[in-house]
């Protein structure tokens, strides 16, 4: 492995290590993020799980999240954490940048943030075609 391919899996895999190592240590964090979906799922008539059983969702995501970083890092089962990363990505993005609830500045940094993501999950992509 080349000195800029090495440079570069560790970049891709940083943000999915570090994301799922803090969703584990720290789940009760996620919470308020969770929060956001309340009014959502009391619209179609469910409720959300208590603080434990979020806590122990949040950990559970966070260990697959750390696992599929983990995978890119080291080159292993290329399409199949592409798929994992991709499919966690995508609301995990949603519930941390919650742009219908905010207004002006908020929601346009919300809303570059999820291009930032969008742009991670292509890279994702990318890679997995090797």
């Amino acid at each position: 492995m080349s000195l800029l391919t090495l440079i570069s899996r560790t970049a891709l895999s940083a943000p999915f290590i570090t994301t799922g190592l803090e969703a584990i240590i720290f789940p009760a964090g996620h919470r308020s993020r969770i929060a956001n979906f309340t009014p959502l799922a009391q619209k179609i008539g469910l409720t959300l799980p208590p603080p434990s059983a979020l806590d122990l969702l949040t950990r559970t995501l966070g260990t697959i999240v750390l696992t599929g970083g983990i995978a890119v890092l080291t080159q292993k089962a290329p399409k199949l954490r592409a798929a994992i990363l991709i499919s966690t990505q995508i609301p995990i993005t949603i519930a941390n940048n919650p742009f219908w609830l905010k207004q002006d500045i908020a929601k346009r940094q919300d809303l570059l943030r999820i291009a930032g993501s969008l742009g991670l999950i292509g890279a994702i992509a990318l890679d997995a075609r090797k």
